[in-house]
């Protein structure tokens, strides 16, 4: 008898667990809904601020690269003075480590 009463008292209880887990599926499905689409806006912003800082950075290397190619053009001969002058210091720090 005791069983029984142990059964009955579980089926009650999973009977009143499936009620309350339909009730609230509705709300749980809405705040799944409504945190879905906060998330695809925040994504699309996130993602064009990303498009725009990309277009910034390549806009700016453009403009460097340009800067750069005008002045190795108008100096010629600082820039190979200061390639030669690198050159140089490389070769004397890596002859120096050879010796200790």
């Amino acid at each position: 008898m005791n069983n029984t009463k142990q059964e009955q008292e579980f089926e009650d209880f999973k009977t009143e667990l499936r009620k309350i887990i339909q009730k609230a599926e509705p709300i749980v499905k809405e705040i799944g809904e409504s945190i879905g689409q906060k998330a695809e806006k925040i994504l699309g912003n996130m993602t064009g601020e990303l498009n725009s800082s990309v277009n910034t950075i390549f806009q700016r290397t453009k403009e460097g690269g340009k800067k750069v190619d005008q002045y190795v053009k108008e100096n010629p001969w600082l820039i190979a003075l200061v390639a030669l002058s690198i050159g140089f210091i490389a070769g004397l720090l890596m002859t120096s480590k050879k010796k200790e």
